[in-house]
């Protein structure tokens, strides 16, 4: 999705996310090395910008700087029954 451009949005942003990691910035770092480095790929940088947007930790896209903690989402899916089977020791 091209930045800035509202047209097509990823429905993930209409959920809340499974699970919320903290991440330390680190330096040379900017949303698609870390979206690459800790989500499925470079695309997941407007999910991570929009996230963080959304509680305040970033507000514009070249913001991040060393040191400072952010978010990173996870929207993955996991089925029930998977869940369910690892709390009885199936596999």
């Amino acid at each position: 999705m091209p930045d800035g451009d509202d047209s097509l949005i990823d429905t993930r942003l209409l959920r809340t996310p499974f699970s919320i990691r903290k991440y330390k910035v680190r330096s040379g770092d900017d949303l698609a090395t870390i979206a690459c480095r800790q989500m499925d790929g470079m695309e997941d940088r407007e999910i991570l910008y929009r996230h963080n947007h959304s509680i305040g930790i970033i507000m514009n896209r070249d913001e991040l700087h060393q040191g400072m903690e952010i978010e990173i989402p996870n929207y993955k899916w996991v089925e029930f029954d998977d869940i369910e089977k690892k709390k009885i020791g199936f596999r």
